[in-house]
């Protein structure tokens, strides 16, 4: 009952005493009666002042509550529109970085051909040069020498040489002074194919940070949806209640808006997942030699303990307390799912993150019937809604796959054409 209505009994209360109080031929009658006389109509005012101040009391405290809750969703919207943001920048970033990648990988390409084109040519003119000098070692002619300068100083020693440079001829200095030319050539494309190299892993270590710092940023608005979804609901009865509105149709009214706007939200943040789905496409595919090798580690696993949070790409770690507060990965040394394919695709060659799923997005998408050994395979509550992806396996072939499932579980094969299979991933 809201402070007013209270006031307003209070008074109506009041104004009755006093009336009966008042009227000499009711106040006898009443102490007739034995009901106390004027007394209890003191005492009777009295209560009602103290159950109209205990009211107040109570609309405050009710009043300070809906404020905090209402604050609560607040800085909540406040923080999922700052993660939103963060993702949105992120992706940005990440999108730009995988185009850099793309361009500098392609200038890394060309300069190990160029390389590799430099080191025959050399190899070329190292065997023409070899048998150069052998020839006129085992003749003993003047040419001899160059046996002895080809081991100290190289060709550029030979041409170096004044005395020697009369006895050569016109065609043999110039395959020498090739020769110094093409290694020289060689030493200058190998430093700008490492360079070219270097590069290349520049902006893949940033495109990494940069996708990390979106795929934390999503999942922390996935999380934070359904929780602000609840809260607004719960304002929504909070409010209803102080303002004595029982009826059902405004708290349900409430409830659908608050759902709408969850609604929106999701789907924002759906697509901006597929955005990070589109981007996994772009990158470069593992062959299936790899997907032999991610399979083979994860084989020697088998019968390893689940350790929830453990695992890193050099082997199994000592897990975490998970997320139901079960402690058991504290003191295991193993795998968690994610953590087994990490290890796996590490020796194969991929460097891909550590929550199952990142994973979803670290790759290109497999049709089932395109599936091949090494492939990662994934399990969500909802197949329609890859944001409730809560499982990976590596799988093996046919209907089995290598899991870490549970804990308490080991490492081991697993059906995949289960309910929850919600696609196949190839890094």
């Amino acid at each position: 009952m809201s402070a007013t209505r209270w006031r307003r009994r209070a008074l109506g209360l009041a104004v009755a005493t006093a009336f009966v109080c008042g009227s000499p031929g009711l106040a006898m009658a009443a102490g007739s009666s034995g009901s106390g006389g004027p007394s209890s109509a003191k005492s009777d005012v009295a209560a009602k002042h103290k159950a109209l101040s205990d009211a107040k009391q109570q609309a405050a405290a009710e009043k300070q509550k809906l404020a905090s809750a209402q604050a609560a969703v607040a800085g909540a919207q406040a923080q999922l529109a700052s993660m939103a943001a963060t993702a949105r920048a992120a992706i940005d970033r990440y999108n730009h970085a995988l185009h850099q990648l793309r361009a500098a990988q392609t200038a890394a390409d060309a300069a190990r051909i160029a390389l590799a084109a430099a080191v025959a040519d050399v190899q070329q003119k190292q065997a023409q040069v070899n048998a150069f000098a052998r020839a006129s070692y085992m003749s003993g002619g003047p040419l001899g020498a160059v046996a002895v300068v080809l081991t100290s100083g190289g060709p550029a020693a030979i041409l170096d040489q004044a005395s020697l440079l009369g006895a050569v001829s016109q065609s043999q200095a110039d395959m020498l002074r090739e020769f110094a030319y093409a290694q020289a050539r060689q030493q200058t494309l190998s430093a700008a194919a490492d360079s070219a190299e270097q590069a290349v892993q520049r902006i893949t270590d940033g495109a990494a940070a940069d996708r990390k710092t979106a795929m934390d940023a999503l999942a922390g608005q996935h999380a934070l949806i359904a929780d602000l979804t609840t809260q607004q609901i719960n304002v929504a009865k909070q409010l209803a209640a102080q303002e004595n509105k029982v009826a059902t149709l405004t708290v349900a009214q409430a409830a659908a808006q608050a759902r709408a706007k969850a609604a929106q939200e999701r789907a924002a943040l759906a697509a901006a997942w597929q955005e990070m789905q589109a981007a996994g496409d772009a990158m470069p595919w593992a062959t299936a030699k790899q997907g032999r090798v991610a399979l083979k580690w994860a084989k020697k696993e088998l019968g390893l303990p689940y350790s929830w949070g453990g695992g890193d790409a050099t082997g199994p770690t000592l897990g975490a307390v998970n997320e139901d507060g079960n402690a058991a990965g504290v003191h295991t040394v193993g795998f968690d799912c994610s953590g087994l394919t990490l290890f796996a695709w590490a020796h194969a060659g991929f460097t891909i993150d550590h929550f199952t799923g990142y994973q979803w997005v670290e790759g290109h998408h497999i049709d089932v019937g395109q599936m091949r050994p090494g492939d990662l395979v994934f399990f969500a509550t909802d197949t329609s809604d890859p944001l409730t992806i809560h499982h990976v396996g590596i799988y093996v072939g046919g209907d089995q796959m290598i899991d870490a499932p549970h804990t308490g579980a080991n490492v081991r094969y697993d059906k995949v054409f289960i309910a929850g299979f919600i696609g196949a991933v190839r890094p």
